[in-house]
C-alpha cells in the first residue's frame, strides 16, 4: 500500500464549509472593520488560521476579538444545520479505514470548531488523531500543522498522503515533504478529483 497514511483537511475537503466560513468573516468585518468588506476576498485566505487571515486582512482593532466572533459566529451556523459533508465523504472515509489506511485529520480550523463540525457532519470516529490550529504555533500554508501530525504519531512521510483543496493547504503539506491530492479545486485542471474520485484511486475502485 504506498499511502498507509492519509491525512485529511476539513474545510473544503470533506465538509462544506466554504459559505458559512465566508459568511461568518464578512459578518465579522462587518462588525468590527466594515471599511475591510469592499476587496475581502474569502479564496485568498482559504486554508488559513482565522488569526492569520485577520492579520493578513489589516484588522485594526483587537484581533482577538474578531477572531473569537468570527468562530462563535461559524459554531452557531453549524450547530443551526447548516454544515454538510461533502457526498461521498463518510462513505469514502469508512471504506479506506476497512481497506487498512490511517486517517488523520490536519486543519487550519480551532479545536472547538472542527469538533463541533465532525460532530455535525457524523465524521469524528473515522480519525486516529488531529491536528488543530490550537496544536500549533504557526498555521498552514506554514508546514508546522503537517510536520506536527507525522511527529505526533510517529508516521512516514513517504507513507503518508495529504488530501487539500486549499492552495495554501497543499503548499504546507508539500514543505513538510508530503505527496498531494488536490480536491475541488477546479483550478488545479492536473490534479483536481472529487471525493469519489479521489476514494476511487486509493482503493483502486472503477470510477461510475
Amino acid at each position: 500500500m504506498t499511502h498507509r497514511n492519509l491525512l485529511f483537511d476539513l474545510d473544503g475537503t470533506l465538509v462544506d464549509s466554504t459559505p458559512l466560513h465566508e459568511w461568518a468573516y464578512r459578518q465579522a468585518l462587518q462588525e468590527y472593520a466594515p471599511e475591510l468588506l469592499e476587496r475581502f476576498d474569502y479564496s485568498s485566505i482559504a486554508g488559513w488560521t482565522t488569526l492569520h487571515a485577520f492579520q493578513q486582512l489589516g484588522v485594526a482593532e483587537p484581533v482577538d476579538r474578531v477572531v473569537k466572533r468570527k468562530q462563535a459566529l461559524y459554531r452557531e451556523a453549524v450547530h443551526a444545520g447548516r454544515l454538510e459533508a461533502f457526498p461521498g465523504a463518510r462513505e469514502g472515509l469508512a471504506a479506506a479505514a476497512r481497506a487498512g489506511h490511517r486517517l488523520y485529520l490536519v486543519t487550519s480550523a480551532s479545536r472547538a470548531g472542527a469538533e463541533v463540525a465532525l460532530a455535525r457532519s457524523e465524521l469524528s470516529s473515522f480519525f486516529e488523531g488531529t491536528v488543530t490550529a490550537d496544536d500549533c504555533q504557526q498555521g498552514k500554508p506554514n508546514p508546522e500543522p503537517y510536520l506536527l501530525c507525522l511527529s505526533r504519531y510517529q508516521l512516514s512521510a513517504a507513507e503518508s498522503l495529504a488530501v487539500e483543496d486549499s492552495d495554501g493547504g497543499a503548499s504546507a503539506a508539500r514543505a513538510a515533504g508530503l505527496q498531494v491530492a488536490r480536491v475541488h479545486s477546479p483550478g488545479v485542471p492536473d490534479n483536481h478529483l472529487t471525493l469519489h474520485q479521489l476514494f476511487d484511486s486509493l482503493l483502486g475502485r472503477r470510477s461510475a
